[in-house]
């Protein structure tokens, strides 16, 4: 939940402390980025408690 509060100062980093000119352009590809990696955390978090309780016919593949 922290990182979410930096995503102000990313651009920034990226340009200054990384050195990539074209920061914006890397920033967008990072938020697209975050909606398909919060979706794969959910899935692997739901997996883990249906593994965990025994019902692997809920899981989805």
């Amino acid at each position: 939940m922290l990182w979410l509060l930096t995503i102000p100062l990313w651009e920034s980093f990226v340009h200054n402390i990384l050195g990539i000119n074209n920061a914006s352009e890397v920033i967008h590809l990072v938020m697209i980025m975050i909606g398909f990696y919060v979706v794969f955390t959910l899935n692997n978090v739901i997996d883990t408690y249906f593994y965990g309780i025994g019902r692997t016919d809920l899981m989805l593949y």
